[in-house]
C-alpha cells in the first residue's frame, strides 16, 4: 500500500482520525480537528459539512480498501488454504496500514451502529465477514478443514485475533505485517497438535 501524496483534505482526515481515536467520536469536537490540523474551525466547512462527513470519509476510505483486498483473494480462486492463509496476511496488511481507523471504529461502534448515515459500516462489515466464511466453507467442502468448524465462528476468532493485535501493534517495530498474517495462518491452519504421525 504505497503512500501517495497527500492533499489538504487528506492532511485533516488524518489529524482528525487521531484526535477521534484518542478522545472518541462523541467528545472530539470541530474545534479539536481544526486544532491539530492547524487551522480555524470555520475553515473546516470548506471541506467538510459536519463533523460527521469527516468520520463518514474516514472510514470509508478504510472499509472500502479492505473490502476489496478480501474480494481480489477470493477471486483467485486459491486453494482454501491457501486463501484463508492470504486472507489472514492480508488483513494484517490492513491493520498496518489503518490502524488508527480501525481503532475508532472499535471504540465508537456501538453509537455509530445508532446513526442511519453509517450504516454503510454494517453493509462493509457484512460483506467482508461473508467473504471469509465462503472461502472456510469452500476449504469444508473440500475435505481440507474439519467438518465440526463453525465457519462463522472461525471467522470471527481470526478477525478477533487480527483486531486485538492492534491494541499492541506498533508500525515498524518488531515483526512486519506480512510475518504476523504467516504465523497466524499457521496457528489457525495447523493449530497446537503436532502433525499425525
Amino acid at each position: 500500500m504505497e503512500e501517495k501524496k497527500l492533499t489538504r483534505k487528506d492532511e485533516i482526515l488524518r489529524a482528525a482520525a487521531k484526535v477521534i481515536a484518542t478522545k472518541g467520536f462523541s467528545s472530539a469536537t470541530v474545534r479539536d480537528i481544526a486544532e491539530a490540523s492547524g487551522i480555524l474551525s470555520g475553515s473546516l466547512y470548506h471541506h467538510f459539512r459536519s463533523k460527521d462527513q469527516i468520520l463518514v470519509e474516514i472510514l470509508q476510505g478504510m472499509l472500502g480498501t479492505a473490502r476489496s483486498t478480501y474480494q481480489g483473494i477470493a477471486q483467485r480462486q486459491l486453494p482454501p488454504q491457501e486463501s484463508v492463509h492470504a486472507l489472514l496476511r492480508s488483513g494484517f496488511e490492513v491493520l498496518d496500514a489503518w490502524q488508527t481507523e480501525i481503532r475508532i471504529l472499535q471504540n465508537d461502534f456501538p453509537y455509530l451502529a445508532q446513526i442511519t448515515e453509517f450504516q454503510f459500516v454494517q453493509d462493509a462489515q457484512n460483506e467482508i465477514e461473508r467473504i471469509w466464511v465462503n472461502e472456510i466453507r469452500r476449504g469444508i467442502s473440500a475435505n481440507l478443514f474439519s467438518r465440526d468448524v463453525d465457519p462463522g465462528l472461525a471467522y470471527r476468532v481470526m478477525m478477533g485475533s487480527i483486531l486485538n493485535a492492534g491494541r499492541w501493534y506498533r508500525k515498524g517495530v518488531g515483526m512486519s505485517p506480512t510475518q504476523m498474517g504467516d504465523l497466524h495462518a499457521e496457528f489457525f491452519l495447523h493449530g497446537l497438535m503436532h502433525p499425525a504421525k
